[in-house]
C-alpha cells in the first residue's frame, strides 16, 4: 500500500486536472461556435442563390401620340380632299399591343355638293407610339410591305425608315387608286393611306408621302 500523498501535492494534481478540463471545454465551445457560423453562412448563401428570381426591369412608359383626328389641319385636308369633307371618324389614343399606344382617324368627302360631283377620296391616318425602338420597328414592319411586288422603300423627311405600298391595280396590273405610306421615327410610327378615284398614281404617291411627313412633324411638335 503506497504511502499517502502530502496535501500540497494532491492540491496541485487537482488543479492540473481542473485546468485541463477547462481547456477541453473551451476548445469544444469554440468548435461549436465555428461550426454554427459556417452553417449560418452557408444557409445565407444558399438562400441567396435559391431565392426568387430577380424581377425584370419595369417596362418603359409610352408617351401617347396626339389624337389622330387632330394631326391634319383643315387647310391640309382642303388641299387633298375635293368638295366638302365629312366629319372625321376616329378614336382616342389607346393601347394596341404590349408597349404600344395607337390612334386612328379617317376622312372622306361628300361626292356631290350643290349639284357638283367630285371623285371619291378617303384619307386614313394611324399613329402609334411605342416604348422602345424595337417595338416601333415591329409595328412598322406589320404596317406595310417594303420589298414586295407592289411596294418599295422610300425616303420621307424626318423618318428613320419609310415604305410605300400600292393597294389596287387595273386590268394591266398597273397600280391605281390608293397608296399607303408607313414611316418610323425612333419610337413613333405613322401610316398615311390616301385613296383618290381620279388622280394619277404618281400624284397619289406624292400626296401620301407628303402626308406622312406632315403627320410625323405634327407629332414631333407635340413632344
Amino acid at each position: 500500500m503506497p504511502p499517502p500523498q502530502p496535501p500540497r501535492r494532491r492540491a496541485g494534481l487537482v488543479a492540473t486536472i481542473v485546468c485541463g478540463c477547462l481547456v477541453l471545454v473551451g476548445a469544444a465551445v469554440a468548435f461549436v461556435i465555428a461550426v454554427s457560423g459556417e452553417d449560418s453562412g452557408g444557409g445565407t448563401a444558399a438562400g441567396g442563390s435559391s431565392g426568387a428570381a430577380p424581377e425584370p426591369p419595369a417596362a418603359k412608359p409610352v408617351q401617347a401620340p396626339p389624337r389622330a383626328c387632330e394631326l391634319l389641319s383643315p387647310a391640309h385636308l382642303a388641299a387633298i380632299v375635293p368638295g366638302k369633307v365629312k366629319e372625321p371618324f376616329g378614336n382616342d389614343p389607346e393601347p394596341s399591343g404590349q408597349g404600344q399606344i395607337a390612334t386612328r382617324c379617317s376622312w372622306a368627302n361628300v361626292p356631290s355638293v350643290n349639284g357638283q360631283r367630285f371623285p371619291a377620296v378617303t384619307v386614313i391616318v394611324t399613329a402609334t407610339a411605342a416604348n422602345t425602338e424595337d417595338v416601333a420597328r415591329t409595328v412598322f414592319q406589320n404596317s406595310v410591305e417594303c420589298d414586295g411586288r407592289a411596294s418599295k422603300r422610300i425616303s420621307v423627311e424626318g423618318a428613320d425608315e419609310a415604305c410605300l405600298q400600292h393597294g389596287a391595280f387595273d386590268a394591266n396590273n398597273a397600280p391605281v387608286g390608293n397608296t399607303k405610306v408607313a414611316a418610323r421615327r425612333e419610337t413613333v410610327v405613322v401610316l398615311f393611306h390616301y385613296s383618290h378615284a381620279a388622280m394619277p398614281i404618281e400624284a397619289i404617291d406624292n400626296t401620301a408621302s407628303a402626308g406622312a411627313t406632315s403627320v410625323l412633324a405634327a407629332i414631333g411638335q407635340s413632344r
